[in-house]
Formats: C-alpha cells, structure tokens, sequence
C-alpha cells in the first residue's frame, strides 16, 4: 500500500501481452483502453499473461510510463501473485475469453484471492460465433445445439464478473440473451482526418492487417482475395496494385509473388500509405468483435469494400457507409464500382466519416470509462 504516495484505489489489468498495436488482433483498442485507464485517479499494473517476456524499452513505448508492468510472471506466477496483492486491488480487468477462463480456475481454488475487488471482465471479442464461421468455411458440419453450447459456453466464463465489458451494442445483446445483466459497451475512440488527397491523386488497393499465424482471419481473407476476387478485378483493370501492409510470415503467402502485389511489411505509421490509396478491401470471412482496421480506414478519407460480415459488425449499410461483396465476383464488383466512380467513392467517403465520429467518439468513451470505476 505504500508503493504510491497517493490515495487512489489500484486497478489490475490481466491481458495476453504488451498490446503493441501493431499487432493487430484488438491490441490497439488494448493499448488504448490500458493508458485512457492510467489517465484517471488509478493507480494501474498491467499484467501480460500468455506473454510474459517483453523488452522493456519496447513496452513502455506502447504503454504510459506510470503504468505498473508485471513482467517475467505469466500463467505460472499468476496465483501467488494475487496472493501477495490480496486486497490491494479494487479493481481487477480481465480480457479475452480464454484469460477469463484461466483466471476462474484461479478463483474457483481460492475464492478469498476476489475479497473486496471489483471483477470486471473486457470480452473485447465474442469468439465463438467465430470459431463457428471458420468451421462453416472449412466445410464443417456444426449441429446448431453444438454452437448454442459453443457461446453458452464462453458467456458463462463472465459469470464472476461484477461486470461485462462489450465492444459493440450486437455483442452485448448476445449476452443479454444468455442473462448477463451487468453489461456496459466500450469500444474506441479514433480522431477523423481525412487526408488531402482526392479521387484523381490515388490509386491502387490496400489491404491492412497481421498475416504472422496461419488460418487467422487476416490470413484467411487476403488469400481469398488474391486467389477468387483479384482475377475478376484485373479483367477490367489489368495492371491495378494491390498494397498489403502488415508482418508476413505465415507460410501460405510465401510463395505469393504478383508484379501488382506490394507486400509492404508492418510500417511504423499509415499516414502516407491511407493518403495515396484509393479503396480500402476488408474482405474478412470469419471474425468477432469490431474491425478496428475499417473504422481507421474511414477515420482517414479511404472508403472500403468488406464482407457482409464487417458491415453487420459496424451496423453499416451497403451504399452508404460502405460497399458490401457477398461472393467473389459481387466483391470485385463492388471494388471496380468504388474505384472508378467518382460521385460513389465521395459520398461512400463522406458517410463513413460521419460514422466513426459518431460510433467512435471521445465524449461516449470516456463517460463509459467512468462508469466502470463508479
């Protein structure tokens, strides 16, 4: 208790690892939400758990300097380190489903290490509905009483929580349906500046996301691109490039290689590549949770083409926020639509600036923030 000279209570925020947002996979919404929590009367340790072994100077590029980082301790710490802290923190964040499953089997043995605090658990994404998708696409038959127990499953790990953080007003309906009560929506927030450049000034596609672990989302989406959509594309436009930006090094895109596709690696900032693009594709198959990469698109003036999926995850609608492609020849479709037309690129553009002002902003955030620490 005397680690600080101050008064305020101490919160824990247990996740996988130091949310680099780079990374993708919702650690830059972490990153954020780790240092917007610093920013109250909080004293905040972050505890990396599937992770534990970071370069120092690398974490606290990513995370504010007078947050508290657990390091070297991991799964196999995790207990007795709660047990040295019994009663010091009031608040105990934590994210992701299988986390919050580890972290249960903790306080099952122990009820006492939960005396006094607050449990809060940031499902950040709804996985299983996922997991689902991918299976559907692999061509595996789930019966619908197995994907029911599949969700039933993963809602009941928020069931010592005095809280439920959801990232979309969607998801949290799904845990209200399943009697989770105690649920607050919290996503991120983004700052909307269109770059200068217009319609004439750019070219190309562009696609954003980490392709390091095979059969991820990420990996899945840009080899279906390239391999069913792209043909389409380039029958109309021969020579159009597409722009990958993001670690590659799953094995599946190794042996990619297209005069017209710039693999870009991961870039320290976007800024310039968002500028001298023209369409943004999410042409993502299976995911959960809120694909932060559409919103950061739209933030910056590049309006997208994604899967269905995405725009019932945004609450988006085709030909207004976004275009949406259903199958492979409606996807390139809809990309030579955007690219080509003007008049459509501009009002696409226009609407979803509105939106991620609205859907992301500072004001709802941090009201939402607040009360979590009531």
């Amino acid at each position: 208790l005397a680690r600080t000279s101050n008064q305020f209570p101490n919160v824990l925020v247990i996740d996988d690892r130091i949310p680099h947002p780079s990374l993708g996979s919702g650690y830059p919404r972490a990153a954020h939400f780790v240092n917007s929590i610093d920013e109250l009367e909080l004293n905040v340790s972050f505890y990396p758990l599937q992770f534990p072994h970071e370069n120092w100077e690398a974490s606290y590029g990513t995370l504010k300097s007078t947050i508290e980082i657990v390091m070297d301790e991991g799964r196999e710490g995790l207990r007795s380190f709660l047990a040295s802290r019994k009663k010091f923190y009031k608040y105990i964040i934590v994210s992701r489903a299988h986390n919050m499953a580890f972290f249960n089997e903790i306080i099952d043995s122990d009820p006492s290490l939960k005396a006094g605090t607050k449990i809060i658990y940031d499902a950040e994404a709804l996985t299983a509905p996922r997991e689902i998708l991918q299976k559907q696409i692999r061509q595996e038959l789930i019966p619908k009483i197995i994907q029911d127990e599949m969700v039933e499953k993963e809602i009941r790990q928020a069931s010592v929580a005095d809280l439920v953080i959801a990232v979309s007003n969607k998801e949290a309906a799904i845990y209200r349906k399943h009697g989770v009560k105690n649920i607050l929506v919290l996503g991120h927030t983004i700052h909307v500046s269109a770059g200068p450049k217009n319609f004439q000034d750019r070219e190309g596609l562009l696609f954003v996301g980490a392709l390091r672990d095979e059969g991820s989302p990420n990996v899945d989406s840009l080899l279906w691109f390239i391999i069913n959509v792209l043909p389409y594309i380039e029958e109309s436009i021969p020579d159009i490039k597409l722009y990958v930006v993001g670690d590659k090094s799953a094995p599946s895109l190794t042996s990619i290689e297209k005069p017209n596709i710039s693999f870009m690696g991961r870039l320290e900032t976007l800024d310039d590549i968002y500028n001298d693009r023209r369409v943004f594709i999410a042409p993502t198959r299976f995911a959960a949770g809120i694909p932060h990469k559409v919103h950061e698109a739209a933030a910056v003036g590049i309006p997208c083409v994604a899967t269905p999926l995405l725009a019932h995850q945004l609450d988006w609608q085709h030909e207004k926020e976004l275009l949406a492609g259903v199958d492979p020849e409606d996807f390139a479709n809809q990309c030579l639509r955007l690219y080509k037309d003007e008049r459509l690129w501009g009002s696409i553009r226009n609407a979803g600036l509105t939106s991620v002002a609205k859907d992301c902003s500072v004001e709802n955030f941090w009201r939402n923030l607040n009360f979590i620490f009531d």
